[in-house]
């Protein structure tokens, strides 16, 4: 609901009304207790807690900034899954544009929690947000990442731009067979899948390529997106 996957009016009312009423009435401060304290109690209610506080933020820039400051620097108290999807409301609403690289460039959590936000930037979930060329040069930089959190959750997303800048899809696909080897080669055959879908005739050539040079000498691929795009 909050991000765009699952549209329900009855739900978005609801949520609509409890989030204006925590602006209304709660501090940020508090806001932010409550939060550490459900995921003490429930370390897995991460994405619950973090697309409540993208909810908030995206309600009142304001309100976002401020629990965003109430958050360690280089060492933030939210998860970085909760963190993340903080700091992709702030980016996306156009409160801050450079929040997501500040968190990438503090390395550790904080660039865990970049590329969880970056994993959040997808134009079909926010009407009127559109990638811009640093943010294109962000996914491409954290896709490269020796850390498999970092890549991994920035990958998915890479795969959506298929349909935005699928010239970048492209050269992520290449950066990621050729960086993270078997590790990246199902996530690699998505991304082809997309740009053959988006336009054959003028991605299959690099997409075969791609295959030859990353797949056909690989091992144990049994992704079902892998073999798919070795029969094709």
């Amino acid at each position: 609901v909050l991000l765009g996957r699952v549209r329900d009016p009855a739900r978005d009312t609801e949520l609509n009304q409890v989030v204006t009423e925590v602006v209304r009435d709660v501090t940020p401060s508090t806001l932010l207790k409550n939060a550490r304290e459900t995921l003490d109690a429930k370390p897995d209610a991460e994405g619950s807690v973090g697309r409540f506080l993208f909810a908030v933020a995206m309600k009142d820039v304001d309100y976002g900034k401020t629990l965003l400051a109430l958050c360690d620097g280089s060492e933030p108290n939210l998860p970085p899954y909760s963190l993340g999807l903080l700091v992709a409301a702030l980016h996306v609403s156009g409160a801050d544009r450079s929040v997501i690289r500040i968190f990438a460039d503090r390395g550790g959590r904080g660039r865990h929690a970049a590329s969880v936000a970056v994993s959040r930037l997808r134009p079909e979930w926010h009407p009127g947000f559109a990638l811009s060329p640093d943010d294109l040069k962000l996914t491409r930089e954290l896709a490269n990442d020796p850390d498999r959190r970092v890549w991994w959750s920035v990958v998915d997303f890479a795969r959506s731009l298929a349909s935005h800048a699928p010239d970048v899809c492209l050269t992520i696909a290449g950066d990621v067979a050729a960086r993270h080897g078997m590790d990246g080669l199902e996530q690699v055959a998505e991304m082809c899948r997309e740009l053959i879908g988006r336009d054959a005739t003028l991605y299959r050539p690099a997409v075969v390529d791609l295959v030859e040079k990353h797949f056909t000498s690989a091992t144990h691929l049994d992704d079902y997106w892998s073999v798919h795009l070795l029969v094709q």
